[in-house]
């Protein structure tokens, strides 16, 4: 490996003026600009230069030599029975009572006689051979037993397996304290399944949990590989560790934890300072009491922050020249030996310290620039707004660098060319986060981290991230008023439970991958305004699936609604008691139903009607002609099981996509309208089922047709007065 986890590449170690040559550390095996470790006593990983200048910017990504996986015995089912089963499981050959009673055989037909119960023919899986002990009922009996004459059913002395032998059946949780049972189910359970690699990340973590309870990292290194496809990305792990510390602490798990999940940097101010969030948030967080080390790791950390807050016009120099400063489009000030560093464009400061950096289309290229703002620590202690969006910037955004802008508000990077992991920890005062149109592959969010409570929008839309939508949401920050993930490759089910973000007003997470059911968002969102859940569905298999909740309709504040191109199957009426809706796309589902007349009580609100391109039946509810007054666009083609015609007042809608189809808007039917009301219809003697919604305009009094044409329209002295549309000629 030659290259940093930033990907800058390592330069030889024989080419730093000052290195003394790999004679100093022979041991340390320094060759080339291969990744080594020559000084174990400062640095705690693999390293190298990344420049001829000496500095060391960054580890590599060395994968951590994982224990091997230990032995998992299984129980011999010929010697033992496993308590968990209730020893249903036992397969020898014992054949008397714990007493020493004789058993008799199962199919003995005495025993069918005396209990009216056929055990072979009822109990077919329960290996009930000859007389040998079994247990066949366990949600009667608590192990093995068998019949006898003299007392009937008796318990039989079959010895118990040890417990960590025993695989518990696939869908029962591992009650035992060791990890080999749940390794066991791993191994066994997801054989042929679609999601094996999920099914055994479950299976994994559960079993390194019982490990990391007993101080073992046993079954940890398997669950990383199950969990996250071989990848040894920390970023990723440490969501992983972190579940366990926060939902089974343990002082041995938090440690382990920590250590993973802090130790991104090669500096250690930003190591002690995500320390110490980390040991602050399990302090506080347990309920029980328990107290772990903060006070060191945050001491040290305010010891690295104590300096004065002074411009260090040395590292933005470098800044500017990583980033192609020379070719920048607007580079006025910068590098003046006599303009002051406060006036270099994009730079904004108070008191001289540097408020804010706007450098948005500005043409900055290069992979360092991250790096280098966060060299500059001393002069950007005051920033609260970082914008260098919509240039040409690349490589990856390291995990430590936004804790070095202790006061950020506002950091937008969207519109370049980032890649690898966008990692979601950023100071206290952070509350915006743009993220969007890059190449980030995979994100994550710490909940121990000081800006879990602040963030309150985060937009990672029109990356690649390709992750399961529950390692996602993952310690998703609660006070989000915005999260945006649309059009990336996020995968599998909503996690169930979804989390309660009862303050988000905007979630849009269109054009991925995301299957099975919706979410109860009226209990998780009860705020949202606008929930955008399309185009999960991939050609015509997947996406959303079952039906939508009537407890949708209690989203009081929901103004656009967008579940298309998914698979779902039905309307509930009670979307009509959404009075503030303004669009509602269920277009491209497979929704088998008549359109439910109440969607008729939104016509003070919506502006969007889609139900196109689906299963629907029967007749378009008269109710719909309410939007002809708000111009609504109301979209039903593509459901060939509608009956015709529609509604005649829907006919003027001008946005109802049907307008123009013969059979559901007759042209003679409309012209006939137009001469009722010029001819001030409502006041004739007789117009007998003129206007009525579905009746053919042939049944209308007056009009005579043939083969569905009009052929004679007869209405004399009918008290007609007004003028003669010009439509009907």
């Amino acid at each position: 490996i030659n290259t940093t986890r930033l990907g800058y590449q390592c330069v030889r170690w024989d080419a730093i003026d000052w290195y003394f040559g790999e004679d100093i550390y022979t041991n340390a095996g320094v060759e080339d600009n291969f990744c080594r470790n020559p000084w174990p006593e400062e640095f705690d990983r693999a390293w190298c230069f990344t420049d001829l200048d000496g500095n060391i910017d960054d580890y590599c990504s060395v994968p951590k030599c994982r224990r091997p996986t230990p032995m998992c015995t299984v129980a011999d089912k010929k010697t033992c029975g496993c308590k968990g089963v209730k020893q249903s499981d036992y397969r020898g050959m014992v054949s008397e009572s714990e007493d020493g009673l004789k058993c008799e055989r199962w199919d003995a037909e005495w025993i069918k006689g005396a209990r009216g119960i056929d055990y072979l023919q009822d109990y077919p899986n329960a290996g009930l051979e000859e007389n040998f002990c079994r247990n066949p009922t366990p949600v009667l009996m608590d192990r093995a037993w068998c019949w006898t004459k003299a007392e009937g059913p008796k318990d039989c002395n079959v010895t118990m397996c040890n417990r960590c032998e025993c695989m518990p059946s696939c869908d029962s949780p591992n009650l035992e304290n060791c990890g080999c049972p749940s390794f066991l189910q791993a191994k066994e359970c997801c054989k042929g399944k679609d999601d094996a690699s999920s099914c055994k990340c479950t299976y994994l973590k559960d079993a390194c949990r019982k490990s990391l309870e007993k101080g073992s990292e046993d079954f940890c290194g398997d669950a990383e590989v199950a969990c996250y496809e071989g990848s040894y990305d920390l970023n990723r792990i440490c969501g992983m560790y972190e579940q366990i510390c926060s939902e089974f602490p343990s002082q041995f798990a938090c440690d382990l934890a920590a250590e993973i999940c802090c130790n991104f940097d090669v500096a250690d101010w930003t190591r002690r300072q995500c320390f110490c969030d980390f040991y602050t948030y399990t302090s506080n967080v347990f309920s029980d009491g328990r107290k772990f080390e903060s006070n060191n790791y945050c001491q040290q950390a305010l010891q690295g922050r104590l300096y004065t807050p002074v411009f260090e016009r040395g590292e933005l120099v470098r800044f500017y020249e990583d980033t192609g400063g020379d070719h920048w489009l607007n580079k006025t000030g910068w590098l003046s030996d006599t303009i002051p560093p406060c006036q270099w464009f994009g730079l904004t400061c108070t008191d001289r310290i540097i408020t804010e950096i706007n450098l948005r289309n500005n043409n900055l290229t290069g992979v360092r620039s991250f790096y280098r703002l966060g060299l500059a620590e001393g002069g950007l202690a005051g920033l609260t707004k970082l914008d260098i969006a919509e240039n040409n910037l690349s490589g990856t955004v390291y995990s430590g660098v936004m804790l070095y802008f202790k006061k950020l508000e506002h950091v937008d990077i969207s519109n370049n060319k980032f890649s690898g992991h966008a990692n979601m920890t950023f100071s206290i005062t952070t509350k915006y986060a743009n993220f969007s149109h890059n190449k980030f592959s995979s994100v994550g969010f710490k909940r121990f981290n000081a800006a879990y409570e602040t963030l309150q929008v985060v937009d990672l839309s029109n990356n690649e991230i390709d992750q399961a939508a529950s390692e996602v949401f993952l310690n998703i920050p609660p006070n989000l008023e915005e999260l945006i993930l649309s059009n990336n490759a996020i995968r599998g089910a909503f996690p169930d439970p979804f989390p309660n973000l009862d303050k988000i007003r905007r979630f849009a997470i269109a054009n991925n991958n995301i299957n099975g059911p919706l979410p109860d968002f009226s209990r998780a969102t009860p705020r949202v305004r606008e929930l955008d859940l399309s185009n999960q569905r991939q050609a015509y298999d997947g996406g959303l699936t079952g039906t939508i909740s009537a407890d949708f309709s209690r989203l009081d504040d929901l103004l656009v609604l967008n579940l298309a191109v998914n698979s779902l199957t039905s309307i509930p009426s009670d979307l009509g008691n959404l009075g503030k809706l303004k669009v509602l796309n269920l277009s491209s589902n497979v929704i088998s139903q008549q359109i439910p007349s109440e969607l008729g009580k939104l016509t003070d609100s919506l502006e969007v009607l889609d139900l196109s391109d689906n299963k629907l039946k029967g007749s378009i509810p008269s109710q719909l002609t309410g939007f002809v007054d708000r111009n609504a666009l109301v979209n039903l083609r593509g459901n060939i099981d509608i009956t015709d015609p529609a509604p005649l007042m829907l006919c003027f809608l001008p946005k109802f996509d049907l307008v123009n189809n013969a059979s559901m808007c007759p042209p003679e039917r409309n012209a006939l309208k137009d001469f009722y009301e010029s001819a001030k219809g409502s006041d004739w003697t007789n117009n007998t089922e003129w206007l009525d919604p579905y009746e053919t305009h042939c049944s209308w009094h007056g009009v005579k047709c043939s083969d569905n044409k009009t052929i004679e329209l007869k209405l004399i002295n009918n008290g007609l007065s007004g003028t003669l549309s010009e439509k009907i000629a």
